[in-house]
């Protein structure tokens, strides 16, 4: 359901260093990897920017499996002392979306880190990788317009990187669309879910 598995250990397609697709950004060596950006969409053809990111008040860092020491850190809205509400669309951390609620500490260093999920919020995020050179837009813009009726939110790494957050009632249609452009050789996805709602 949603993207292919690996069968051995039951993680997303890119499970293996993030296969082939991610195998150059692990190759950087980046220990904290924090995208600032905000979520937006397309709406009648306007980029239109996630309504609870306009509260975003800290950074929310994850753990991430490929090292002793990676983490992702992704915008958040605090809720209280001890938790917040996911507003970014997770890149590199799994089973962690949008408008996810989570608990946070205070590391020793001060940052914000997540250390569990309070509320699924359901919904799904998907990563697409375009393995080409392009110009700016060239690869985020024709997904989004594409993805536009299904009322999804986007977030980008880099140009060639591109986070997709979908509703549970449209996420088995996003993954059929990135399935069927993976066929063709246009990019390459996978789901940031590993473990059902």
């Amino acid at each position: 359901m949603y993207a292919r598995r690996n069968a051995r250990t039951g993680q997303g397609h890119f499970a293996r260093s993030r296969t082939r697709a991610f195998s150059r950004l692990s190759s950087l060596a980046f220990v904290h990897r924090e995208h600032p950006s905000r979520v937006v969409r397309l709406q009648r053809g306007q980029l239109v920017g996630y309504p609870p990111a306009e509260a975003e008040d800290c950074t929310i860092w994850f753990a991430l499996d490929d090292g002793p020491d990676e983490w992702e850190g992704i915008l958040g809205r605090r809720l209280d002392d001890h938790s917040a509400e996911v507003v970014g669309i997770p890149v590199f951390a799994y089973d962690v979306n949008l408008a996810d609620r989570v608990t946070i500490v205070k590391s020793a260093e001060g940052a914000d880190v997540s250390s569990g999920i309070l509320l699924d919020a359901g919904n799904l995020t998907f990563r697409a990788y375009f393995e080409t050179a392009s110009e700016p837009g060239e690869n985020w813009r024709p997904l989004m317009t594409d993805l536009e009726n299904l009322g999804c939110w986007f977030d980008t790494w880099d140009e060639n990187l591109v986070a997709v957050s979908a509703a549970p009632e449209h996420a088995q249609e996003v993954a059929n669309y990135l399935s069927m452009r993976q066929g063709r050789n246009e990019l390459q996805y996978e789901t940031g879910r590993l473990r059902r709602p």
